[in-house]
């Protein structure tokens, strides 16, 4: 499956005018890695609108670099006037969420760690997305590496743990603290990966949260996600995966998936862990 610069979707880095050249020269260095044209704008908006009254064939996103780092907008559709989609792991959002996310429940419940009690497990996260649930998983004590394959992705994660390293030299969060120093990240595919662990000496979990087809489209779908989705796709072959991270993982696999997705042919998981929105299916390897 192809990733979002090679079909097109982002074919340039916007960078705002007036940032000062060492952030200039990080935009440069990003743009050169996704191998995608720097733009400098004075207005993102108006440029937006300028584009968008033209009628001309564009790509769907743009990739913005402004003071606060790098952010995506998408360029066509509904979504051209949505908030842009910017990633963080020190924010109060993000905060809120992890302390009212208990050990034994939803994916704390699913990850078992009262199992682990001589050391916290090795977990990869294969399809690492906006990072978030990796945040989690890292901020109840696992040590988490997350796999992202899409360029533009993992610039954004790269960006937002670089990001969140230098807030923790002015803020005194100790919840940020050993969560970013239980988080790792990797620009690569997940399929490779999972086929090069060792089962006997490998991760301990494999954590999977593929994008699902979209059924249906309305006003209470998540901007981010129809952001994300359009960006990224849905996971073509989610059997074959599910059987490499079974293979990878020495203690268990989590897939998460909406409630009200079913596919016949992946296999009866060894329980289940309830949500509100999705579930946690759960496959016990030893």
């Amino acid at each position: 499956m192809k990733n979002s610069i090679e079909r097109g979707c982002l074919q340039q880095l916007w960078v705002v005018e007036d940032l000062g050249p060492e952030l200039e020269l990080k935009a440069k260095v990003i743009a050169k890695d996704l191998g995608v044209k720097l733009k400098q704008v004075t207005n993102v908006d108006k440029n937006l609108c300028s584009v968008s009254a033209s009628g001309q064939s564009r790509p769907t996103h743009v990739l913005i670099f402004d003071e606060q780092g790098l952010c995506l907008r998408a360029m066509q559709g509904v979504l051209v006037k949505a908030a842009p989609l910017r990633l963080s792991f020190t924010d109060e959002a993000l905060h809120y969420r992890l302390k009212t996310s208990g050990r034994r429940q939803g994916l704390g419940q699913a990850l078992g760690l009262q199992h682990f009690k001589d050391s916290p497990p090795r977990v990869i996260d294969a399809t690492a997305g906006l990072g978030r649930d990796a945040a989690l998983m890292a901020y109840l004590g696992a040590q988490v590496t997350m796999i992202e394959r899409d360029p533009v992705l993992f610039q954004m994660l790269s960006d937002a743990l670089i990001k969140g390293a230098e807030e923790l030299k002015s803020l005194d969060s100790h919840w940020a603290s050993s969560m970013l120093a239980n988080l790792t990240l990797m620009a690569s595919e997940s399929r490779k990966v999972l086929a090069q662990q060792d089962r006997e000496e490998g991760v301990d979990i494999v954590y999977l949260d593929p994008m699902y087809p979209e059924k249906e489209k309305n006003a209470r779908s998540r901007k981010e996600l129809a952001l994300l989705h359009e960006l990224l796709g849905s996971e073509e072959d989610l059997p074959s995966l599910l059987e490499l991270a079974r293979n990878a993982a020495r203690k268990r696999v989590i897939l998460k998936r909406p409630n009200k997705y079913h596919d016949t042919r992946l296999p009866k998981p060894s329980f289940i862990v309830p949500g509100k929105i999705a579930r946690f299916d759960v496959y016990i390897n030893g």
